[in-house]
């Protein structure tokens, strides 16, 4: 029951996301402020759509990789749990189990958190009419935050994730993951995805070492082991998304040739490319921040009352 209330709210804060960044999207076609860059100095230069400005269109797709990826990953997830209790084969619905109880507080957490952050996005997009209630965006971002609260907060889904997810079955649920993403990895390289597929599998490397290093801690130093869980569970999610992108970019590529949506599937390879430059590298960062060792904050002294 738990998974499904988490998956849930997960789905919300994906739902959250999605409607901000069409609302932004929308808008930015039909606010029009400014001049295009290289008539910025001309004061009779014709004003814009500020969708043609390079930072709206950053965020723009920003707010659309995250949205796409979040959307990919939870309905893989609503598949395993699908296939977790209804698949014919017994082993196979095990394996589906497993890899349900290792995603749900991925899911759970970073469509909440980056939902939010997708609204939030979107009242940027807007300027100072987003942060008015004659627009909608404003109440997106209101409502979006409370979904990292309940079921769970999130950093207790980055506990839940690390003190009892990856120990589960002797670390099975993790390996198996590992694993099956390796086997991902291996096959877009053959298809023409060598660059992307080999940075996916370098964070893939780093979310590996920091789980190696924070199961050394938990031998000797709970707190110091448990302090990580943030971090990690952020560096494990933005690994799974990155391999979501990798995942849709493949499909698109087989079917751009014979397909007519070929601006919708030419999408998902820039998706990619983007994904790769501007998220990805944030696990390498997280991974490396884990392993520096550094417990500043456990200090009691710094936070007493008065």
């Amino acid at each position: 029951m738990m998974n499904e209330a988490r998956i849930g709210v997960g789905v919300q804060g994906l739902a959250a996301g999605s409607a901000a960044f069409q609302y932004a999207r929308h808008y930015a076609h039909e606010r029009i402020q400014g001049s295009p860059l290289k008539h910025m100095r001309d004061a009779e230069a014709k004003r814009v759509p500020i969708v043609q400005h390079p930072d709206v269109r950053r965020m723009l797709m920003e707010q659309k990789v995250l949205v796409e990826t979040m959307r990919a990953m939870a309905y893989r997830l609503a598949l395993d749990f699908d296939l977790s209790e209804n698949h014919p084969d017994e082993n196979l619905r095990a394996r589906a189990h497993r890899r349900t109880d290792l995603i749900v507080p991925i899911v759970k957490a970073m469509c909440t958190d980056l939902g939010f952050e997708v609204a939030v996005t979107a009242v940027q997009i807007y300027g100072g009419y987003g942060f008015t209630q004659e627009f909608p965006v404003e109440q997106l971002v209101r409502d979006a935050k409370i979904q990292s609260i309940y079921e769970g907060t999130n950093g207790i889904q980055a506990l839940d994730l690390l003190g009892r997810k990856l120990r589960m079955e002797g670390g099975r649920l993790f390996m198996e993951w590992m694993q099956e993403s390796k086997q991902a990895i291996e096959a877009a390289q053959t298809e023409g995805f060598t660059a992307q597929a080999t940075e996916i599998g370098k964070a893939i490397d780093a979310v590996a070492a920091a789980a190696m290093h924070i199961a050394g801690l938990g031998q000797t130093d709970v707190e110091h082991a448990m302090l990580q869980a943030v971090p990690f569970q952020q560096a494990f999610g933005f690994t799974v998304l990155g391999l979501e992108a990798l995942d849709q970019a493949r499909v698109a590529k087989r079917k751009i040739d014979a397909d007519k949506e070929t601006a919708f599937l030419k999408g998902k390879l820039l998706n990619l490319d983007f994904y790769v430059a501007r998220f990805l590298p944030k696990v390498v960062a997280l991974s490396k921040s884990i392993r520096t060792g550094d417990i500043s904050c456990l200090d009691a002294a710094l936070f007493q009352a008065g």
